[in-house]
């Protein structure tokens, strides 16, 4: 039975996935190399948690209790040793995962669960220099950035992981008020990562291309498409329009939109340009501090309130 969760990482996903278990009760251990990415995390979480219980998606005192159940480490070691669930929310680096779990296979229980948080990196090469034990216990829990607050979950077990090691991940998100999907075989990107490519091909051509503004871009998607999409299933969606009509309409569109197999021309010279959003102050829009508070502060609680909204979607 799962009860302690160690995390791996205490950056953008790592702060997150922590509370999120937090919350739902778990013991957590929060592994991080820096101090200071440590208490960040900290500074984060209550952040987070005090939009949340402003709107009354937890109390003050759930909040404070799930704090008080996060330990934080330093020492890798102590930190994996009595874990149950091993979750890394590493860096993309396929060798830096790799050391790290043949290290911790020797450091944590046999019964241990390994999760990978990645969704660029196949979990067979994750897993490569693991023993067959630690193997048949290892999956991909690919979370959503903010993890706290995106519902879904995406689950790929290792091909020697027996089904009774998903069902008991799968329990421990239920727990944690997630949403999970199996992915049901291994495939660069999962599955939401490779919708978002697909739908970011488009909408950056249609804006280099000049064919609206960044501001109505936004407004197109968030009040169009996936205002419906966040409430229904997408196959519903097509079944009501008709199945026929869709045809038709992709017929024409898809000999029309952009199939280009490189990145977009505008994303590629803002990248080389330095101007990397957050990071540099600039992107396609321009932030200084004040902004960048502002926006996450807008970010999170629009979130919060899709996510107490979502309580109630009925699919």
């Amino acid at each position: 039975m799962i009860k302690t969760i160690t995390v791996l990482g205490a950056g953008t996903m790592g702060y997150g996935i922590a509370l999120n278990f937090a919350l739902a009760g778990y013991e957590i251990n929060l592994f991080d190399v820096l101090p200071q990415a440590l208490d960040n995390a900290l500074v984060n979480a209550r952040k987070a948690l005090r939009v949340m219980v402003e709107e009354d998606l937890h109390t003050e005192e759930e909040g404070e209790k799930a704090l008080a159940g996060i330990r934080l480490f330093t020492d890798k070691t102590a930190a994996c040793a009595e874990a149950d669930l091993l979750m890394e929310a590493m860096p993309e680096k396929l060798q830096l995962k790799q050391n790290t779990f043949v290290e911790l296979d020797a450091v944590c229980k046999p019964e241990c669960i390994f999760a990978s948080n990645t969704s660029s990196l196949k979990l067979t090469d994750i897993c490569a220099p693991l023993p067959q034990s630690r193997k048949s216990r290892s999956v991909v829990t690919h979370y959503f950035n903010p993890a706290h607050l995106i519902p879904l979950v995406e689950l790929l077990p290792h091909p020697d992981a027996p089904v009774s090691v998903l069902e008991e991940v799968e329990a421990v998100y239920r727990r944690s008020g997630k949403i999970t999907i199996r992915v049901l075989k291994d495939i660069n990107g999962m599955i939401g990562n490779r919708i978002q490519a697909a739908i970011s091909r488009e909408a950056l051509w249609l804006l280099e291309n000049g064919y609206c503004s960044e501001k109505d871009l936004g407004r197109a998607m968030a009040f169009g498409p996936c205002f419906r999409y966040a409430t229904t299933d997408y196959l519903e969606i097509l079944d009501m329009g008709g199945l026929d009509v869709w045809n038709a309409v992709l017929n024409l569109l898809y000999k029309d939109i952009n199939n280009s197999t490189d990145v977009s021309a505008l994303l590629k010279s803002k990248a080389a340009a330095g101007e990397h959003g957050w990071k540099t102050g600039r992107g396609f829009y321009s932030y200084d501090e004040q902004t960048k508070a502002q926006v996450m502060e807008r970010f999170l609680l629009n979130l919060t309130r899709q996510l107490k909204a979502s309580e109630d979607y009925a699919f």
